[in-house]
């Protein structure tokens, strides 16, 4: 795989709460679910006369109550947020009795955004992950210093065969630091710091003074 800074876009934090808009017509009840709430937390960020969306949809979905026992499926109306640091205010709200006067469970909304994400997808921490569709950014560097430091380094990396390769991963990043600081890519281990005189102790004494006693006899001169 390739090593890569990855930006996600169109995924977005959620949480779910139970539908129980029976008898009503159901596109209408989720857009005036999705208006009480951005007006509610427009309110709560002491903007009450903004106009700024923060739900970007709510879409009608059947699972499990986390809570409690249930033979059967039931409705959930499946908030989607854009911020995920809101997510913790607008269930405050949901369980306030802000939201179109009515107190709400929210369901799922204890999972942070990355965990969440992270199950949604299957992915795992330093494990491979498969992408259908991907746009690279332009390097910041002229393509001939590209092309050479991937040659440099494509020579590096087949000429030392490490036991461990994240450890060898990680020197790789360091060497490419430098290089983007204009600093030599050699790395070389750090002087042995000054540590000044330091008091020898009694048990030091008598250790230095029984080797000094075994060089003799074995005619080491000391």
């Amino acid at each position: 795989g390739q090593k890569t800074c990855l930006h996600l876009h169109g995924v977005f934090p959620y949480i779910y709460v139970p539908y129980d808009g029976c008898g009503q017509q159901l596109e209408r009840h989720l857009r005036q679910l999705a208006f009480s709430i951005d007006r509610a937390l427009n309110v709560a960020l002491g903007n009450p006369s903004s106009s700024i969306q923060h739900v970007f949809k709510v879409s009608l979905v059947s699972g499990t109550p986390f809570y409690g026992y249930h033979e059967k499926e039931q409705q959930f109306m499946k908030i989607y947020l854009y911020n995920p640091l809101m997510v913790k205010r607008v269930c405050e709200l949901l369980q306030g009795g802000a939201i179109m006067n009515k107190s709400y469970q929210p369901h799922e909304a204890h999972l942070p955004y990355l965990l969440q994400l992270f199950i949604d997808y299957n992915l795992y921490g330093m494990n491979l992950i498969n992408l259908a569709s991907i746009k690279f950014r332009k390097a910041r560097r002229k393509a001939k210093d590209e092309d050479h430091r991937l040659k440099t380094y494509i020579f590096l990396s087949s000429s030392r065969v490490g036991r461990n390769p994240g450890l060898q991963s990680i020197w790789e990043d360091e060497k490419q630091r430098r290089r983007e600081k204009n600093e030599s890519s050699q790395i070389e281990p750090p002087e042995s710091q000054d540590r000044g005189f330091m008091q020898a102790t009694d048990s030091e004494k008598v250790f230095k003074k029984r080797l000094k006693e075994i060089l003799k006899q074995n005619d080491f001169s000391v």
